[in-house]
């Protein structure tokens, strides 16, 4: 699977990368996500984990993740170390004039329930982080 979106807000890059790192508001703007919490080390750090309460397809499920690469205001890296999908999440962010273009690309393999429903995972993965993207930007877009 290998899935990704992008989108323009018309907020400074590092207002959009503060919002998007702190824990209590991923689940405002992730789309199926619906609590989020740090298990081990420093969530805005290499090595740290955090897990995340999501729903997908249907199913409500737990799934670890580890933060990869961090580099403030320009890109983060987690890969899914448990929950029904093995891969990476990038999240990027480039400054678009005086706005912020963010990129998300998902990659790797479906695990569990969702290797028997992969046909329709991936589909279903592209919309989420599209709505995902689209909640980002009507959040900090309506923020004044």
């Amino acid at each position: 699977m290998d899935v990704s979106a992008e989108t323009v807000i018309e907020r400074p890059r590092t207002e959009v990368f503060d919002f998007m790192c702190k824990l209590k508001n991923v689940p405002l703007w992730l789309d199926g996500c619906k609590k989020v919490w740090e298990l081990e080390g420093d969530s805005e750090a290499i090595g740290g984990k955090v897990a995340h309460l999501d729903e997908f397809m249907g199913q409500e499920f737990e799934a670890h993740f580890e933060v990869l690469e961090w580099e403030p205001n320009e890109r983060m890296v987690f890969e899914a170390i448990s929950g029904p999908f093995r891969g990476t999440s990038v999240e990027t962010l480039e400054d678009e004039g005086d706005a912020t273009l963010v990129t998300i690309r998902v990659k790797g393999d479906p695990a569990g329930f969702l290797k028997v429903l992969s046909f329709g995972a991936k589909r279903m993965a592209q919309q989420q982080i599209e709505r995902s993207l689209d909640n980002l930007k009507e959040i900090l877009e309506s923020d004044g």
